[in-house]
């Protein structure tokens, strides 16, 4: 699990609120600059003014169906954060850090490892069992205090390894 601590993280409808405070007539613009295949790729400009001639940017890529939020809005996500990135730009709530709340609550969410589910976890100690090899021996090959603590994107490689001993005996 990361190390941070998410109240170190402002929001991006705060930094919205700051901004339009500080500049009544300013805009905030987003665009779509790619979508194909379940991703986006977002824009944002924001303008201090009809006459700004520098706006400030921020980019976003958001993937269709990855996390809850991504399932059925990752477009007005991917926006969200391409605003938080052009505000942090322009310097709005920056002395923690350029990412937003939202942003690391997504790498909070993304981070969280799947475990071997209770079948997959049967059937390695199933395969030990027939080639005789001791748990705890493949604990420590696996530097892991406990098959539960596994991640399951090792899972298929386990097996295999596990088949190819069992082929060799």
């Amino acid at each position: 699990m990361p190390n941070f601590n998410l109240d170190d993280y402002i929001t991006v409808n705060e930094r919205v609120e700051m901004f339009y405070h500080e500049h009544p007539d300013g805009s905030i613009q987003t665009r779509v600059l790619k979508i194909e295949d379940g991703f986006v790729l977002m824009q944002a400009r924001v303008y201090r003014d009809r006459e700004d001639k520098k706006p400030t940017t921020g980019h976003a890529y958001e993937k269709e169906g990855k996390g809850f939020v991504n399932k059925t809005s990752y477009i007005e996500n991917c926006e969200t954060s391409a605003v938080g990135r052009a505000l942090a730009m322009m310097g709005f709530e920056i002395s923690k850090s350029i990412a937003s709340r939202e942003e690391m609550e997504k790498v909070q969410r993304m981070s969280v490892v799947k475990k071997l589910s209770a079948k997959q976890i049967k059937s390695i100690k199933s395969l030990l069992e027939k080639i005789d090899y001791p748990e705890s021996k493949f604990l420590k090959v696996m530097n892991s205090d406990s098959i539960d603590d596994i991640p399951a994107v090792k899972y298929e490689a386990i097996i295999k390894s596990l088949q190819s001993k069992q082929e060799d005996k």
